[in-house]
């Protein structure tokens, strides 16, 4: 009985998230990262640099969104960043699947967004960003 109960819940819960997660709009808010750009902070020196989303590699335009399907450096980055500020221990291959989908909804929640799984320009501003100096991982921070 205990174990049909916890099931039970279980459930209710992943269905819940599931649910939220399926309520995805239907467009991307901005342009596609299609690349990404080492960002250095300003007043570090040696520099602490934070690799982001980017609508191109070394555009430096953060402004722009990522869902399901797509690839490249830009989902690599936010992939490295899920782990190392979050832990949410995914691979970092650059594809955009469905547990790369289920790690933003977790980062989105803990930021209390909305729970879609989709990188956005909202959620960058929320976000931590993994910092390097000299190749070393440094910190996490906001941007």
């Amino acid at each position: 009985m205990r174990l049909a109960r916890v099931v039970t819940i279980a459930a209710l819960l992943f269905g819940s998230t599931m649910a939220a997660v399926a309520t995805a709009p239907s467009a991307l808010a901005g342009p596609v990262c299609a690349g990404e750009t080492g960002i250095a902070q300003p007043g570090t020196l040696p520099a602490i640099v934070r690799h982001l989303p980017t609508t191109g590699s070394g555009s430096g335009n953060t402004y722009c969104a990522m869902r399901e399907g797509q690839r490249g450096g830009g989902v690599k980055a936010l992939q490295r960043t899920l782990n190392v500020c979050y832990g949410q221990g995914i691979s970092e291959d650059g594809i955009y699947g469905p547990v790369t989908r289920w790690a933003v909804a977790n980062v989105q929640a803990f930021h209390q967004q909305a729970v879609n799984g989709w990188y956005d320009p909202q959620l960058r501003k929320a976000m931590l960003w993994a910092g390097y100096r000299n190749g070393a991982y440094v910190n996490c921070r906001g941007i």
